[in-house]
């Protein structure tokens, strides 16, 4: 809590001006003897620590001082004496901090598909988070390999701890939370690959939304000319479609059924969109796939 300003007088056994008073201090800061521990820099380090500037607001009131002032070169190196940090330093630190508080999502459940699942949701990891969109996409790119369950929760997602974003574990097969009735319960919305990149699922926009327009009984999507990476992987997950390179991706048969495309219907599609289309075995599984590869 700060002290309101008023009329109260502090006990002292000093009578004169600050002025008197500041020029006394410095004197004294000449004549102190090597080796003292408590002077008035330690004792201005010790009301600065004391400050909760987060709670009292103090840094504003700097600020709104900084921008009253007529002389801010005076301001800023009063404020370099005091804290040995440049003003401007200061505000360039304060800005990022802030502008990185606000990219912070609402904390929120998310599904990521690891690199060596297939499209077999009980191979994937769904966690609570609050990293935005484009942080999980950049730590997906750039932690493809190790986002496997080759490695534990732990060590997948410790570049999204290091970055100070918070992570909690909701399923994972090879963990403790393995149920996987978890995978329902949750129903994530935001979902996410690791085995495709965004570019790739760029490539397929166009037949991605052709098919799942011709579905039924899938969740809805808005389908626009401009969806994200997200809103692709929905639809992927969603149908079945897997193993996604720039000119190929692969759906499962039986996934395709479940949402009422069959093999007619997925011709007349891979025709009209300019794809061949063949038939092929999932791997690591007996499940049939359709191979669409562009024309």
């Amino acid at each position: 809590m700060r002290k309101e300003l008023g009329n109260i007088k502090e006990p002292t056994d000093f009578e004169g001006t600050v002025k008197e008073l500041a020029e006394q201090v410095l004197d004294l800061s000449t004549k102190q003897p090597d080796g003292m521990i408590h002077d008035a820099d330690t004792i201005l380090a010790d009301i600065m620590e004391a400050a909760d500037f987060q709670v009292s607001g103090i840094s504003d009131d700097i600020l709104k001082l900084y921008l009253e002032v007529e002389n801010k070169d005076d301001f800023e190196s009063l404020f370099y004496l005091i804290t040995d940090e440049k003003f401007e330093d200061y505000l360039v630190e304060s800005k990022k901090v802030m502008e990185e508080n606000i990219l912070k999502a609402e904390p929120r459940a998310i599904q990521v598909y690891l690199s060596d699942s297939g499209n077999d949701e009980k191979e994937s990891i769904i966690f609570k988070t609050d990293a935005p969109k484009a942080v999980i996409e950049n730590w997906i790119k750039s932690q493809h390999n190790s986002i496997s369950s080759n490695y534990p929760f732990h060590h997948i997602v410790m570049e999204l701890l290091n970055e100070g974003y918070m992570v909690k574990l909701l399923y994972d097969q090879y963990s403790k939370c393995n149920d996987v009735e978890l995978i329902d319960q949750y129903s994530c919305e935001e979902i996410y690959h690791v085995g495709c990149s965004i570019g790739d699922i760029f490539h397929h926009m166009k037949i991605f939304n052709s098919l799942y327009y011709d579905a039924s009984g899938v969740p809805y999507i808005k389908l626009t000319d401009s969806m994200d990476g997200s809103d692709l992987r929905k639809i992927a997950n969603v149908l079945g479609i897997y193993s996604i390179k720039a000119n190929e991706f692969c759906i499962s048969k039986r996934k395709a059924l479940i949402c009422n495309l069959d093999f007619v219907d997925i011709m007349r599609i891979a025709e009209h969109e300019k794809y061949n289309v063949e038939t092929g075995i999932i791997k690591n599984s007996n499940d049939e796939c359709y191979i669409l590869t562009r024309k």
